[in-house]
């Protein structure tokens, strides 16, 4: 059975990566997947046996999400748009997909509406229509107005067969944050939340008893890096090796000017994010990091002990909502990005060198695996 799985990520990288595992998940059950990729491609990342088409891709140049621009920083218009669409459109017609699978779409990635409209409006032309499905993460940060919300239920209603939540709804129920989605709870199954499938954990390897300071892919974070280095020296975990991880889309002048305050330092290293980082948290001594949902979820299945700042600039609430759930389980430590600084940092360093996790408290896990045994079940005859 063929799988269509549209993803578009915007600023960081979270969604790709997530997509990637749920792909993997999918063709180890035998399912034939098409991953198309509406966002910028992407290097060191662990793929798969399955296909990748990228179409003319688009970015966020900041976190309002107001604006789309091309790879070289500029607008995109409608033509440009409509260029994505038809070729959306071409790549089902070529697959013939049984199943077509979207990442965070229609709760989100609004923008999209129209190629992905085309997209299933010329789907559904051909004898056997495949069944569509949404994918959506568990917290969903919710439009501010009205017509945005009826939107998104016209395009539920008139669309979608299936949504997957990923998440675990003892933790947090999507509704909780958006709604308009209890209207749709007939369709909505939760997964659990994706993990990481790791090469390998524990043991010997790089992280092993380090401090792991991360920001995600996006361009944003430096501030969160540089911080973390500042504050090494006032922490009880100083004498430990700092390991400071800077995302791909960072420009080299950054990355040049993070390397260069961590030379200051014996004990500080700083490099460019790499593909074995699920691994190395799950040898460290504690992680430093914002609470993306592929970030978190890397955490948790190491089970090591955190320090999350969650970003909070604009409308951007979803990391602020995860943090507290972690923080009230007792499963990490919070420190504000408002604007963040060395001492508070160290402090919530300190703190969290003492947790204890308590793996009773944990989330439901194996979200990939299990949205692969769904949509075999909802594309089966």
């Amino acid at each position: 059975m063929r799988v269509l799985f549209w993803v578009t990520h915007l600023l960081g990288v979270g969604h790709f990566h997530r997509a990637v595992r749920m792909a993997r998940a999918m063709r180890k059950i035998g399912l034939n997947v098409t991953l198309v990729n509406g966002g910028l491609p992407l290097d060191n990342v662990r793929l798969g046996d399955f296909d990748i088409i990228d179409l003319p891709p688009v970015s966020s140049p900041d976190t309002s999400y107001k604006r789309l621009v091309d790879p070289e920083g500029r607008g995109v218009d409608d033509a440009y748009m409509a260029r994505r669409r038809d070729r959306l459109i071409e790549i089902g017609r070529a697959i013939e997909p049984d199943g077509i699978l979207t990442e965070l779409f229609p709760y989100g990635r609004w923008k999209f509406r129209h190629e992905l409209a085309g997209l299933f409006d010329d789907q559904r032309l051909r004898p056997s229509p495949p069944v569509i499905i949404g994918s959506i993460r568990d917290i969903i940060v919710p439009p501010r107005r009205d017509k945005r919300l009826d939107g998104i239920r016209k395009l539920v209603s008139t669309y979608f067969d299936r949504l997957l939540v990923h998440g675990d709804a003892e933790f947090i129920k999507v509704e909780e944050t958006l709604p308009l989605a209890a209207e749709f709870a007939d369709i909505t199954t939760y997964t659990g939340y994706v993990m990481p499938d790791l090469v390998s954990r524990g043991g010997e390897g790089p992280g092993r008893g380090e401090v792991i300071v991360s920001a995600g892919g996006s361009a944003f974070g430096k501030h969160l890096l540089a911080t973390a280095i500042a504050a090494r020296p006032g922490t009880i975990l100083a004498n430990l090796t700092w390991r400071i991880l800077v995302g791909q889309r960072l420009a080299d002048v950054d990355f040049e000017e993070l390397r260069a305050s961590g030379s200051a330092q014996d004990g500080v290293m700083v490099e460019r994010a790499r593909a074995d980082f699920p691994e190395m948290l799950s040898r460290a001594r504690l992680s430093i990091s914002q609470a993306g949902y592929n970030t978190t979820t890397d955490i948790l299945n190491a089970g090591v002990g955190a320090v999350f700042t969650p970003m909070a600039e604009a409308d951007q609430s979803e990391q602020l909502l995860r943090v507290k759930m972690l923080c009230a389980r007792g499963l990490a430590v919070s420190v504000m990005d408002t604007p963040l600084d060395a001492g508070a940092l160290a402090r919530g360093v300190d703190k969290a060198a003492g947790l204890q996790i308590d793996h009773s408290r944990m989330p439901k896990f194996g979200g990939a695996e299990k949205t692969a045994s769904l949509i075999a079940a909802f594309m089966s005859p």
